[in-house]
């Protein structure tokens, strides 16, 4: 898969600031404003200089090398501790140690200084809100920044970290989040359009930290609380409409086809679907898929109530504090591919268990995403029972389920939900065929605002990995009528029987070993003496744009022909061999060929 390398622009801006001042280092920026999806313009440098703390914050912290962005406490100065105060479960200050400044440990890249916070039990709380200062004071506005960091010491062994962010006076808005700490320094990232949400992003007034399960007082250090724009395009900027593009802001990775759909990934999950008129069709909480583990033997898989069980078990996940983000695996006008992998350990009612997922999803202009999930359970804490995942909508849209009769289970296995307008986008699920034949059950919230399509994965090993594949687009899939022949393309692919070359039934992915591979959605072959042969016979079923990989022909130039036509509709994998797929749907046999050059002499 090809890449495209993207230009920037840089460009210095000030921030204008009332009143009290929002903190020590106000927002001075430097680098690249990218704006995705629009016209750059080349600025002039106007001189603003950053001072020694903001330029060895740049250096440092890689997002701050794309967009502007403001320290909300830099912690080099005393009177920035004034920002900061410890209170107990009833908000007093009185029999709490109140933090200091130290200069024994610090992110030393950045400066001398950092917050010393002695934390006496689970209700002892850090707030970064400016109460004690007459000088300083909590940037309130956060709409510019899509990224809020923090570096936070963790303590020999570990700690389980509380953040919480609020708005309004009193903070009547707030999200919340729990997180792993390592020992050492932690590097913590926030999405500020998830905090967004939950809270209002114009007004914030609070940046609160706690440890719920600490049994004794501990001790945390902080530093560099930062605010920053850091988008970045990486692929198909100011594509034509239906082509793919990628980029990525504050810890999400956006990809997306223009005028038809948009997916950020947040830790590796789907965690928005927009239409291509820009309206959120998933959950709050996200699209998913979300891994359940039931809690005990009797127990059914959660199930969504008037309390959101459902969904709130599957947020009652702690995430490690890893900077990583998503990695594109590869990009071209065919695919683009994400994978990531997140540590868990869920401690809400209704999931028990700690592990990892791996994931990696595949995305095509066509509006097909084919996910492959891996989840593994620790040593010490196996799945008990049954595992399944959800996938989150948000139905004031007013989804409406559409399913296959008994008799077309085995053959058509999918849920369709679809929205009353036909030109309205709609969710269709599938599997592989040996996967599974059972339908998920789909489940609505009891205030009405929210449906989840609840999938059962089966009994529970340590290693539980599963493939699905969603249509997101076209708007039309609104009945058995069209869900029908694109599960059925998915489930019952084409026998292939090259004339020359071989099919390849041993590439990664490729869960039968049947030459299609479901977990990236093409067929896999082989030439043989630089020559590829076969008919692509739809069997009597409709044939969705099918695409091929063709194996050893990274270092060869390659023709296709289809039905005697050159094909020019190619591209490249990651490892550089050929792809190609057929335009448009096939309802009748095609006789394909490809033929490779002689590499080149060494």
């Amino acid at each position: 898969m090809s890449w495209v390398p993207q230009s920037t622009c840089s460009a210095n801006r000030r921030a204008h600031v009332a009143g009290k001042l929002p903190i020590l280092l106000l927002a001075l920026t430097v680098a690249s404003c990218n704006q995705f999806g629009t016209d750059r313009e080349r600025l002039a440098d106007d001189g603003v200089k950053l001072s020694p703390v903001l330029r060895r914050m740049q250096e440092t912290y890689r997002d701050l090398k794309s967009g502007r962005f403001v320290s909300l406490a830099s912690l080099e100065r005393p009177e920035e501790v004034q920002l900061f105060r410890t209170v107990d479960a009833s908000g007093s200050e009185q029999a709490q140690p109140q933090p200091t400044l130290s200069v024994l440990r610090s992110r030393n890249e950045t400066g001398a200084g950092s917050l010393k916070v002695r934390l006496t039990d689970t209700h002892s709380e850090l707030r970064l809100d400016g109460v004690r200062s007459d000088e300083l004071a909590l940037l309130r506005d956060w709409q510019p920044y899509p990224l809020m960091m923090m570096s936070v010491y963790g303590p020999v062994d570990g700690l389980q970290l509380e953040i919480t962010i609020a708005s309004g006076k009193p903070a009547t808005l707030t999200w919340t989040r729990r997180l792993e700490l390592v020992h050492g320094w932690n590097l913590l990232r926030f999405d500020v359009g998830v905090i967004g949400r939950t809270i209002d992003l114009a007004d914030v007034r609070l940046i609160a930290l706690r440890a719920p399960e600490i049994n004794s007082p501990t001790e945390i250090h902080v530093d560099d609380v930062i605010l920053a724009d850091n988008t970045k395009a990486m692929f198909g900027e100011g594509g034509a409409n239906g082509s793919l593009y990628v980029f990525r802001r504050g810890t999400r990775t956006h990809v997306g086809a223009y005028g038809r759909f948009e997916l950020t990934f947040l830790g590796s999950f789907i965690d928005e679907w927009r239409d291509g008129n820009g309206v959120r069709l998933s959950d709050p909480a996200g699209l998913g898929p979300w891994p359940i583990v039931a809690a005990g033997q009797d127990e059914q898989p959660a199930t969504l109530t008037n309390t959101h069980a459902l969904i709130d078990a599957a947020l009652c996940t702690t995430w490690d504090s890893s900077p990583e983000v998503e990695t594109i695996v590869g990009a071209s006008k065919f695919c683009v591919s994400v994978r990531g992998t997140r540590r868990w350990r869920s401690y809400g009612p209704g999931s028990r268990g700690a592990g990892r997922v791996h994931c990696r999803h595949f995305i095509e202009p066509s509006g097909r995403v084919i996910s492959h999930l891996r989840v593994e359970s620790d040593t010490a804490s196996r799945f008990t029972t049954n595992l399944s995942y959800w996938i989150g909508l948000d139905n004031h849209h007013g989804f409406q389920t559409v399913q296959p009769t008994p008799a077309r289970r085995g053959s058509a296995c999918y849920t369709l939900l679809t929205q009353p307008d036909p030109q309205q986008a709609d969710l269709l699920w599938t599997c592989p065929a040996h996967d599974a034949d059972d339908l998920p059950t789909v489940h609505g919230s009891g205030d009405g605002r929210r449906v989840a399509l609840l999938v059962p994965v089966g009994d529970s090993p340590d290693t539980r990995d599963f493939v699905h594949c969603l249509r997101l687009w076209p708007t039309d899939i609104d009945s058995a009528a069209v869900a029908d022949p694109l599960a059925r393309d998915y489930r019952q692919p084409v026998a292939l029987r090259p004339s020359a070359g071989v099919l390849v039934t041993d590439a990664e992915g490729d869960r039968d070993h049947d030459g299609f591979n479901e977990t990236f959605g093409w067929y896999e072959l082989r030439p043989a003496d630089r020559v590829l042969r076969f008919e692509f016979d739809p069997g009597g079923l409709l044939r969705f744009q099918p695409a091929f990989r063709v194996h050893e022909t990274s270092e060869h130039r390659c023709w296709v022909y289809a039905r005697g036509q050159l094909l020019a509709d190619t591209a490249r994998d990651p490892f550089c061999d050929l792809l190609f797929r057929l335009p448009g749907t096939i309802s009748r046999p095609a006789l394909i060929e490809v033929h490779a050059d002689s590499p080149e002499p060494e």
